[in-house]
Order: structure tokens, then C-alpha cells, then sequence
């Protein structure tokens, strides 16, 4: 049984696991070790896009998925547009100026590549943008192709599910991950349009974050079936399905003389391997969502200070990491820091490249990214609101306890405090 209070506290655990898999993912390619048998594991640490993926269907979804399936009222979309502008943008542009103008580290050929990266739509333009600017930004671009569809998505939902909501969720998020395969086999066996290869061929993962977001609501007052109730009472079984999908990707791709799974038509590669990127996305979030969330070595983990720390700065994290690699790559050579050992050289350049990125995220973030989540919820002064007379008064909901230290960066009293106590759409 879920209650509707529930703040899923394990989410920005999550998001920073995801984050941190990129990371090692592209430090692996940038060093030797990508072409040893460690390495081939890292490269495919690019799973945790997918992830993240999944996180958004989830949060992002489960206000319209709760407004048709108990009858309340929808978030507002001028407000939700808003959140997600301010969430996205602003820090976007402030990492592609300093890249761009700055360091030199990025490079926007001509006044169409500057229009169209700014604005994120620069892989809806060209196939090959993905060279410009920041090159992780191509999941920022599938990510604002989502925000703008959800809202609409929602509205055909809700619409076609009056009288059998629950009916209308599951059809329609079942299209949803349809219109993912079909695109994703026209694009593998044909030539499928720029923009099919965006948003349509990814839908995949947001509706399973979305499917999640159904039935954690369905089942909020109600008791969860026993298959369901199994699965969330056993954590480390859904984590170990999704590493068992990571580790089949990894040899599948890499070792394929070794482990055919993909078959020998390249159509058929590139939609197994997106079922099984589906796969791990699903199975690393189900335990945010289903079960105790105080319960089990995962969870704790997951609700660790440090990580949820992470986890808060995780947009920062993926947003500076890449150019970082380059600009650390001219100070020190990232394949020749441990001579001989292209294990120990990773680690070195990985540890440098995270203590870096991890500064800077945080830099970002009390800079940039929490100033404007506090105004997209509507307040610049997240401790108080204004009465009509005008006077400012604390506001009880997420005024600090008189025991709370300023140098905390929570905002409200949590037995398990958050970085700011973002909700899960921030």
C-alpha cells in the first residue's frame, strides 16, 4: 500500500547514480582502459541516460496519472511549462557560454549552430549537431521534446478515460511504448526522419517511468498484488535483473562471437539493445517507487546524505562533466597519468575529473539551479510568503527548526533531509 504523502525519497539517490554512471562512461573513453574488458562494461555506463529517462516519465507524470484516476484537479500548465523552462535553460546556457566563449572547449560553427543549440533543438536540425556544442545535450533535447508532448499526452489520456481510467492509462501508455518500437525498426531497418529519432524512438522509457507513475497511484490506498508486493519487498532482485540486462548488453555488443544475442541483422541490434537499455532503466527505479522505502541495504544507500547531495546536483554534474574531461585533457594526459596501467589511469582521471565536476556542480547549483527553483514554485524567499498587507512572515512549512544550522542546506525539517527538499519534479 503507497499513501499519497509519500515523497519517494530514494529518487535523487537515483539520479545521482545515473549521473555518476555517465561520468565513468565517457572517462572511460577518454582513457585507455575502453578497449580493455573492464572498460567495455564502463561504455556501456551510458545506461544511466536511460535512467533518467525513466525518473521523468515517473515524476513528471504521476500529477496528470493521480488527476485522472481520483478525479482532482491537473497541474496548471503555464505554471508546469514554467518549472520546466527554468529547471532546464538558464544553466544550459550558462555551461554552453563559458564552454563556448570562455574556455574554448566547445565550438558552435556559425550563427545556426549558436540559434539552434541555445534553443536545444539542434539535433531536430542536424544529424550530425551532436559534434557541436555540448555533446551530452542531445538528451536535453529528447527531455524538452518530452515536456512539451506530456502535457498533451496527458489531455488524450485523461479524454479517452472517463468513464475506465485506469483502462485509458494502460492503453494508451502501451501505444506510447509501441510508437517506441515501430519508430525505433524503421530507423533500424529503413530510413526513418530526423525526428523520429528524437522523441518518438525514445518514448519507450518515459512510458515506463509513466506506467510506474499509474500504478503507484492506483495503488495508493490499496494493498499491492502479491506478485508486485514480492518484487518491492526485494529490492536487490530488481537491481539484480537490471545489472544481469547491463552485463548481457555489454557482452552482446562487445563480445558478440561469445554471446550472439543481437543475431547478425543490424536492425535487429539496435532493437534488442534498446529493450534491454528499457530494461535497466525500469528495474534500477522500481524500488524508488514500490516498498519501504526505509527498508533494505539499497534504500539506505540510496537515502545517504552524500548521494542524495548528488543526486540534488546531478543536472550539474551532467551538464559540465564532458566539457571538464576536455579541459583537464590539456592540463594532464588522460591516457599516460599511471603508465602501463590502464586500470589505475582511469581511476586517477576519473577521481580528478568527479572532485572537479563536483565543484563546479555545486557551484551551479547554489548559483543558479536553487535560486531559480524557488522562483519557478513562485517565491524568491523559499522561507517565507507575504501576506496580503504586504508584511513577510515564516512560512511554518519550510521554516528551519530552531536546532537547524544555517550552514544546512536543507530548507524544511526531513528525518531524512534532502539538498534543499526539491520535490521529485525539480
Amino acid at each position: 500500500m503507497l499513501r499519497e504523502s509519500e515523497r519517494f525519497p530514494c529518487i535523487d539517490g537515483l539520479r545521482a547514480l545515473a549521473a555518476i554512471s555517465v561520468v565513468l562512461c565517457h572517462t572511460a573513453g577518454a582513457t585507455s582502459i575502453a578497449s580493455t574488458p573492464e572498460g567495455s562494461y564502463l561504455v556501456e555506463l551510458r545506461s544511466g541516460v536511460q535512467v533518467f529517462f525513466v525518473i521523468s516519465g515517473f515524476v513528471l507524470y504521476r500529477p496528470f496519472a493521480r488527476a485522472h484516476l481520483t478525479g482532482e484537479i491537473g497541474p496548471a500548465l503555464v505554471p508546469y511549462l514554467r518549472r520546466r523552462f527554468l529547471r532546464i535553460y538558464p544553466a544550459y546556457w550558462m555551461v554552453l557560454t563559458i564552454c563556448v566563449y570562455v574556455l574554448h572547449v566547445l565550438y558552435l560553427d556559425g550563427l545556426r549552430a549558436v540559434v539552434t543549440n541555445y534553443a536545444l533543438v539542434q539535433t531536430y536540425v542536424r544529424q550530425d549537431s551532436i559534434y557541436d556544442g555540448l555533446a551530452p545535450a542531445w538528451t536535453l533535447v529528447v527531455e524538452m521534446s518530452f515536456y512539451l508532448a506530456l502535457p498533451v499526452i496527458a489531455y488524450a489520456i485523461g479524454r479517452s478515460g472517463r468513464t475506465r481510467p485506469l483502462n485509458a492509462e494502460f492503453a494508451g501508455l502501451a501505444l506510447l511504448f509501441c510508437i517506441s518500437m515501430l519508430c525505433t525498426a524503421w530507423t533500424a531497418f529503413g530510413t526513418s526522419p530526423q525526428f523520429v529519432q528524437i522523441l518518438p524512438m525514445n518514448f519507450s522509457p518515459f512510458a515506463l517511468g509513466m506506467l510506474l507513475a499509474v500504478l503507484s497511484v492506483h495503488f495508493r490506498d490499496r494493498s499491492l498484488p502479491s506478485w508486485l508486493a514480492a518484487m518491492s519487498s526485494r529490492p536487490w532482485a530488481s537491481w539484480f535483473v537490471a545489472i544481469a540486462a547491463w552485463s548481457a548488453l555489454t557482452w552482446a555488443v562487445h563480445y558478440p562471437a561469445v554471446l550472439p544475442l543481437f543475431g547478425r541483422i543490424p536492425g535487429w541490434k539496435i532493437l534488442a539493445y534498446t529493450l534491454l537499455l528499457d530494461i535497466i532503466g525500469l528495474f534500477m527505479v522500481f524500488p524508488a517507487v514500490f516498498g519501504d522505502q526505509q527498508w533494505g541495504a539499497i534504500r539506505q544507500g540510496l537515502r545517504l546524505r552524500p548521494i542524495v547531495y548528488l543526486g540534488a546536483i546531478s543536472y550539474g554534474i551532467y551538464l559540465w562533466h564532458d566539457p571538464l574531461i576536455s579541459e583537464l585533457s590539456k592540463w594532464v594526459n588522460p591516457r599516460t597519468i599511471v603508465a602501463g596501467d590502464p586500470i589505475a589511469n582511469w581511476l586517477a582521471f576519473t577521481c580528478l575529473v568527479l572532485a572537479t565536476t563536483v565543484v563546479v556542480a555545486t557551484l551551479s547549483w547554489y548559483a543558479v539551479e536553487r535560486p531559480l527553483i524557488a522562483v519557478s514554485r513562485g517565491s524568491v524567499f523559499p522561507h517565507f510568503h507575504r501576506r496580503r498587507n504586504g508584511v513577510f512572515v515564516v512560512n511554518p512549512s519550510v521554516a528551519p527548526s530552531p536546532t537547524h544550522h544555517l550552514s544546512s542546506p536543507t530548507v524544511r525539517p526531513d528525518p531524512h533531509p534532502t539538498v534543499l527538499a526539491p520535490t521529485p519534479e525539480d
